[in-house]
């Protein structure tokens, strides 16, 4: 899930405290767009928060000198279209569906703001050096998810989706009376049910 703070209160709490990066929250440099390659490791960090649980990236912030150095970002820069071209190049599952890439003012400066939802039933496998690989945020960093670690994620997707339909077919089909009347089971039903007796 991303962070659910508004952008000026991330930037002042990076501001008092640059560690204050964490599985959930990263802040990158402008930098970080400057190149194909540079771009493809922000969309890692992206695939490994959506694997961690979900969390929120801040583009346009730098140390400098001790402090921060808001980076604006102009009405005409505009990353979204190669990230997602990126995502989908890179990556095995629609990445570009679990997150939202915003523009946002923060201090008179407009910084992009990703949030990232968590990957709820599907892990996102990202090809970084000619393999693909499921990473995972650990502290402020990145790791590639243990085998052991992707089978439990399988199985507590498996153990969640029990119990819940497939389709509105399926939960019409088990909620349908088996014993009743035509006249009481056929009322209000849609032809799809209705073929089941």
């Amino acid at each position: 899930m991303a962070v659910d703070e508004d952008l000026e209160s991330l930037v002042k709490e990076f501001r008092a405290n640059p560690a204050a990066e964490r599985v959930d929250l990263e802040f990158k440099s402008k930098g970080i767009l400057n190149s194909r390659g540079q771009k493809k490791k922000l969309v890692r960090t992206i695939s490994g928060m959506a694997n961690s649980g979900g969390g929120t990236v801040i583009v346009g912030t730098r140390i400098q000198d001790g402090g921060l150095l808001l980076q604006n970002f102009s009405p005409d820069e505009e990353p979204r279209q190669e990230l997602t071209h990126i995502a989908q190049e890179y990556s095995n599952s629609p990445l570009p569906r679990l997150w939202s890439i915003d523009m946002e003012e923060c201090f008179g400066d407009r910084l992009l703001r990703i949030d990232i939802q968590a990957a709820d039933s599907e892990l996102v496998k990202f090809d970084y050096d000619g393999e693909y690989r499921v990473y995972v945020r650990e502290e402020d960093g990145l790791r590639e998810m243990s085998s052991g670690e992707i089978s439990e994620f399988y199985e507590k997707t498996k153990t969640n989706a029990e119990g819940r339909w497939e389709s509105e077919i399926q939960r019409t089909e088990h909620s349908v009376p088996h014993k009743a009347s035509s006249a009481s089971c056929f009322c209000g039903l849609s032809s799809v049910s209705k073929r089941l007796y």
